[in-house]
């Protein structure tokens, strides 16, 4: 990875502001005062099983995870997908995982032991700052989510979904309108309790209208006022969980 690239990765990254207080720049398959190593997986890889002893966090450099939790049925609830940026870790710092994770494609995340962040945010307020606002941000971000499963209809939470995803997979303000998604139907389902069929025939009527165009695993957003606006309105009477 040249220096811009690397640069530009640490950019987007939301534990970035951490490292920079550090005066740390993580290097691949090196170490600096936060990160110690990074740590590629390939798709399948388990990063963490629930239950399991974790002293750390893992900022996503590259690919993207599925967090999901057991149901005492056996079955797996899925809990979140993360991406480029985004901190796995931080419902369980110094505990047990709380959630199995999985890498969906080849990734590569940096390993940030609790230990050493503790040694950092003691000698700087900046990064202690830094760590209140990212957890902060991923408790307003999980709440928000509970509001819209709870209570929008079908169409309105794949819709979110969408938005979720290009925000999230953007530059800045600028959202990443070709969304490549590596999770199969059936986990975007369980991540929105919904049926299988009912996220299927959601896409199926964004695409009718213009609003989205599908090729495979693959979502074009042609319309993004109309994708947003779905997300703004009020939820209607439709059941949240069947559509």
């Amino acid at each position: 990875m040249t220096q811009a690239r690397q640069q530009m990765v640490c950019m987007l990254c939301a534990m970035g502001p951490i490292c920079a207080a550090s005066g740390a720049q993580s290097v691949p398959g090196g170490s600096s005062d936060v990160v110690t190593r990074t740590r590629q997986l390939k798709k399948g890889d388990m990063l963490c099983i629930a239950g399991a002893p974790q002293s750390g966090l893992y900022a996503v450099r590259s690919g993207a995870f599925k967090t999901s939790a057991p149901m005492l049925n056996g079955a797996q609830n899925v809990v979140d997908f993360l991406i480029r940026g985004d901190v796995i870790g931080l419902d369980c710092m110094s505990e047990a995982a709380a959630t199995d994770v999985v890498a969906l494609t080849r990734s590569t995340v940096c390993e940030i032991p609790v230990s050493r962040l503790d040694v950092l945010c003691s000698r700087s307020s900046a990064a202690m700052g830094c760590l209140r606002t990212l957890m902060s941000a991923s408790i307003k971000r999980n709440q928000t989510w509970r509001v819209a499963l709870a209570s929008f209809s079908a169409a309105q939470k794949v819709a979110m979904f969408l938005v979720d995803m290009a925000k999230r997979s953007g530059t800045g303000e600028l959202m990443q309108l070709e969304l490549a998604l590596p999770m199969r139907r059936s986990d975007i389902a369980r991540y929105l309790g919904l049926r299988d069929e009912t996220v299927s025939r959601a896409l199926s009527a964004l695409q009718d209208d213009g609003v989205i165009a599908v090729t495979a695993r693959v979502v074009t957003i042609l319309n993004v006022s109309a994708l947003q606006a779905l997300t703004e309105k009020a939820p209607d009477n439709s059941p949240a969980n069947d559509g």
